[in-house]
């Protein structure tokens, strides 16, 4: 089972709902929850089948070597102008794991996400976009897809299957 690591907007709407729906699938657990104020914690090693939410108003980045990876929750200050950055996230995970990785930008506004991805993409990862059909906000997808780092351009309601067959679970 290949382990889960979040980047969510920093609004307790979103947050909670990406809670919601990781945790209606019993075999996954979900480090970090806006409705309790749990989220990823700095040293969380990382394992399968496990979410990690990153926290608000932080960094979070992958550390060390797989199989024994593990998280880094930091603060940018004012730095970064996204906190969480998807880039920061992306970026690290890119160093950690190299090809091993299936990353997904949803949703959201500007162009974070794109920096982390091209790094990915680099390293021979796959990178998938949602489609602006289904986007609530077409900025980060929109910036991935337009600088032709995604090999998909998904609708929201066909990631799950995606990622499934993606993992040879389906």
């Amino acid at each position: 089972m290949a382990i889960k690591v979040l980047v969510v907007d920093d609004s307790s709407f979103f947050r909670r709902r990406m809670s919601e729906i990781i945790n209606a699938d019993p075999r996954l657990t979900v480090v970090g929850n806006a409705t309790n104020g749990k989220e990823a914690q700095d040293g969380d090693i990382l394992r399968a089948g496990v979410a990690y939410l990153a926290p608000g108003g932080q960094q979070m980045m992958v550390d060390g070597r797989a199989p024994n990876a593990r998280l880094r929750i930091i603060d940018s200050g004012e730095r970064m102008n996204y906190k969480p950055c998807v880039d920061v996230t992306f970026g690290s995970a890119a160093k950690v794991f190299n090809d091993r990785v299936l990353s997904i930008v949803l949703t959201g506004m500007g162009a974070d996400g794109r920096d982390g991805a091209r790094m990915l993409k680099a390293n021979g990862s796959t990178v998938w976009a949602q489609d602006e059909e289904s986007c609530v906000v077409y900025g980060m997808p929109q910036a991935v897809a337009k600088a032709g780092i995604s090999s998909h351009d998904l609708p929201l309601d066909r990631i799950a299957e995606c990622i499934l067959i993606e993992l040879g679970l389906s």
